[in-house]
């Protein structure tokens, strides 16, 4: 059963109602030609005008806000460009620091070699220090296999002392150094030729101490400031006239009827990165 919302408009009220909405265009259109009606288009506009903007408002926010990410994103892209720049930029430099150290090392061992001829020396490459922190060694990367023997020098590029052999194994050798408690090494002043022994001090807080140096009436007789202290050769394995360290004071001890004489040593041997085996003479 159909209702009467359900017929269809009749062909005739259509054409009707065509023909009204024609004539309400035009006359609009003839309306608004003869500004008849500037008064409610201007009604109109007042009361649309806020809703308009309320949305460009809102359109041109949403713009800002995907223009901000946009933003973001490109900031963070750029930042992590810059991140990785910086960081190879620190690894090339690393780089070069090494390279200007073995540089500098290579220089100064081919200066030394120079001043003493006489010595045959094996480079050695630092690979380790003690684990413990306890005791003042180097572990090389020469052994027994090489030439490395126990008590041999181990001399810094530059041709100081800096210990001895203490430990050798088939291709690695460890080194104990001269500030170490354990160390004592037969030495002397090279101004004066007096003898002395230079014993390591860094387990009691000092570095090097040149010990059983006979007493003098005269200050600086055998032993003063500023004097340099050097390898005796007692003993055969470590060779003489290499300097150890210099000296920074000196303490008169009665009761012992001798004199002691703090000593710096010129190379901090836990920076070094190789070092040279004396592995004999010419």
């Amino acid at each position: 059963m159909r209702t009467t919302n359900d017929r269809p408009l009749r062909p005739g009220r259509t054409l009707v109602l065509l023909i009204v909405l024609v004539s309400l265009s035009l006359g609009l259109i003839g309306l608004s030609a003869t500004n008849k009606l500037d008064g409610v288009e201007n009604w109109l506009t007042g009361v649309l005008a806020p809703v308009q903007q309320g949305f460009s408002a809102a359109g041109q926010n949403v713009g800002n806000f995907f223009s901000a990410i946009r933003d973001s994103q490109q900031l963070q892209t750029e930042n992590d460009a810059l991140k990785l720049q910086n960081q190879s930029l620190q690894e090339e430099n690393a780089k070069l620091l090494d390279l200007q150290r073995q540089n500098d090392e290579l220089r100064h061992e081919l200066g030394f070699q120079k001043l003493r001829p006489d010595l045959i020396n094996l480079p050695a490459a630092v690979i380790g220090h003690d684990p413990n922190g306890t005791s003042q060694t180097l572990l090389i990367d020469k052994g027994d296999a090489e030439g490395v023997r126990l008590g041999m020098a181990a001399l810094s590029p530059s041709g100081y002392l800096v210990g001895q052999v203490s430990e050798v194994e088939a291709h690695r050798a460890t080194v104990l150094l001269a500030i170490d408690s354990n160390s004592k090494i037969p030495a002397k002043v090279q101004r004066t030729n007096a003898d002395g022994v230079l014993a390591g001090q860094w387990q009691v807080g000092g570095r090097l101490s040149l010990q059983h140096i006979k007493q003098s009436q005269t200050p600086g007789e055998y032993v003063g400031k500023g004097d340099f202290v050097i390898t005796s050769g007692a003993g055969g394995i470590v060779p003489k006239g290499i300097i150890i360290g210099q000296v920074l004071s000196v303490d008169q001890l009665d009761i012992k009827q001798e004199q002691q004489a703090d000593v710096y040593p010129p190379v901090d041997a836990n920076t070094l990165d190789s070092v040279l085996i004396n592995v004999g003479t010419k």
